[in-house]
Parts: structure tokens; C-alpha cells; sequence
């Protein structure tokens, strides 16, 4: 009966958990809002990743065949990340440092401020 279940449940369509940037950027951009998906700083730390990893932002995404003599076709391609320069990605991960720095130090001083009173709170 177990193998049953297992079967039924491998059946079954899982949805994505990843989604490639530019797929997402895209149906935002219909709207206006293709910078959303960079309000997230993990997303921008895992896109600066993959570009300096992958060292390109686009994806062959099938193939195609020529007959002999003819000239070399071109395999469609997917854009996965942002089209950018180096220095872009730098510059979004410098602001995403500088933004955690002044949180963390913010947060630091409200910590020491409250401290005394922190055990009588809880």
C-alpha cells in the first residue's frame, strides 16, 4: 500500500522553488514592477553569486541543426540573470552592505539603551 501512496504523490506536479530572475523580472515589468524581486538583499547577495560563478546571464536553452554547408546556427538562449555590468553588481551589494550596517548599528544602540530594563521586561 505504501508503494501506492509513493506513486501517487510522485504523480503529482511540484511547484518550482526557484524561479530564474529575469522570468520573474519580466512578468513584473508588465506592471511596472521589475525592481521588486531586488528589494530582497539574499536575492541580491545569490544574483551577485551566480554572475561572478557563471560569468554570463544567459542560459542555452535548446539546440538547433544546420544541414552541411549551410552557416552555424545560433542555440536559443534564456536570460537568467540581470544584464549587467560587474560594477553594478558591486555597487547593489555595497548598498546592501551599508544598509545592514546601519541596521545592525541601530539596532545596537537601541539594545544598549533598553538593557537595563530588558530582564524586567520579560
Amino acid at each position: 500500500m505504501a508503494d501506492g501512496i509513493e506513486q501517487v504523490l510522485a504523480d503529482q506536479p511540484r511547484p518550482k522553488l526557484i524561479y530564474p530572475f529575469e522570468q520573474v523580472a519580466n512578468r513584473l515589468s508588465k506592471h511596472g514592477l521589475s525592481w521588486v524581486p531586488l528589494v530582497n538583499p539574499y536575492a541580491i547577495i545569490c544574483l551577485s553569486f551566480q554572475r561572478a560563478l557563471y560569468n554570463r546571464t544567459t542560459v542555452v536553452t535548446g539546440s538547433c541543426k544546420t544541414p552541411a554547408g549551410q552557416p552555424a546556427c545560433h542555440p536559443p538562449t534564456t536570460p537568467m540573470l540581470p544584464n549587467h555590468g560587474e560594477l553594478w553588481y558591486l555597487a547593489v551589494l555595497a548598498v546592501v552592505g551599508l544598509v545592514s550596517l546601519v541596521l545592525l548599528v541601530g539596532a545596537s544602540r537601541v539594545f544598549r539603551r533598553l538593557e537595563g530594563d530588558f530582564a524586567e521586561e520579560l
